[in-house]
């Protein structure tokens, strides 16, 4: 449970982190405004950094980052059993 606490708060961050970063991308590549305004924008763009790369897709159910089937948000072994029950009406067990 902590770990997805964790999670949501990178996730914040990293939404926030990513408007700013846009925003300052803007202004370091326009070249109709002034070469000081572009320059400050580079500058603020390196103090950033690419620390909102720590977010990770996790199992909404064990919080589990490995084995995640991203359209679900479940892990392999809780996707399995879920599945198998016919909780997930998308999903049939193929044979063949």
């Amino acid at each position: 449970m902590r770990k997805q606490v964790k999670d949501i708060k990178y996730r914040d961050y990293s939404i926030k982190m990513e408007r700013i970063r846009l925003i300052l991308k803007a202004l370091a590549h326009n070249e109709f405004i002034p070469q000081h305004v572009r320059q400050r924008a580079v500058m603020e763009l390196a103090k950033i950094g690419i620390k909102t790369s720590r977010v990770r897709n996790r199992c909404i159910i064990t919080s589990r980052s490995n084995g995640v089937l991203g359209i679900f948000k479940l892990a392999r072994s809780k996707f399995h059993i879920i599945a198998g029950t016919g909780m997930l009406p998308v999903v049939r067990k193929s044979s063949w």
